[in-house]
């Protein structure tokens, strides 16, 4: 699976969009890693939440097109949805952008595949009247970033206690996302402590395993496969 074309994207997008780095690749070959099982699935709505760059959406448009019937980028940052516009028009892939918090507007039960590369970096914060001010970072990449770009960008790996704010809430709300046989693909590192978050996973009805795993400096990386548990019968 092909990494699509983003070199149309310059450092001055680079100021408001999260750059591709070593989480999205690691996520993009996971996909690959899967691309078999996901074409068997046929998923017919596809939806990718933070699309950043719009690289990875783009990928799945390219190599799921010839069955899926729509494919949704959704990043609450206007400037990554310009950006994942242009990605797909060059790329010559149809994605419906959309500009909202996670997938509030999305009928029930509708998402066949969903993936996600979450704000994930541990933080911490306080909240003032104009909304929350991230005051300690841990990694020292994330820290040189709050340095230099404004609260949108910091929103995309920013994930407060655990690295898991963003995380959680879209875990609690999965079974409201995710078709009766939806797949979720999710990015990690190892401080979100991913055995904590699949035992929340396994309460809540939902089967995971890990696919790959990547370490990189000050990062160790994975992703998770997600369904729903089968349901034995008597």
């Amino acid at each position: 699976m092909e990494t699509p074309i983003f070199s149309h994207l310059t450092s001055d997008d680079y100021e408001n969009v999260y750059e591709p780095a070593e989480d999205t690749f690691v996520l993009l070959d996971a996909l690959e890693l899967e691309l078999s099982f996901l074409k068997s699935q046929k998923p017919l709505i596809v939806a990718e939440i933070g699309i950043g760059s719009g690289i990875v959406i783009s990928a799945l448009s390219k190599y799921l097109d010839y069955q899926s019937f729509g494919f949704f980028g959704i990043d609450i940052n206007e400037f990554a949805c310009d950006a994942a516009t242009r990605t797909a028009k060059k790329n010559n892939v149809n994605v419906e952008v959309i500009n909202m918090d996670l997938l509030t507007s999305f009928k029930k039960k509708s998402i066949d595949l969903l993936v996600f590369n979450p704000p994930y970096v541990v933080t911490d914060y306080e909240s003032d009247s104009d909304g929350p001010e991230w005051n300690k970072c841990y990694d020292d990449e994330a820290e040189k970033m709050f340095a230099r770009h404004d609260k949108k960008l910091i929103k995309s790996w920013a994930g407060g206690v655990d690295g898991c704010e963003v995380i959680n809430r879209v875990i609690f709300k999965l079974n409201e996302i995710l078709s009766p046989n939806g797949i979720f693909y999710l990015v990690l590192i190892k401080d979100n402590n991913p055995a904590k978050i699949r035992e929340h996973l396994d309460i809540l009805g939902f089967d995971s395993h890990q696919i790959i795993e990547r370490k990189i400096r000050g990062e160790h990386l994975l992703v998770l496969k997600i369904t729903r548990k089968l349901t034995k019968c008597n």
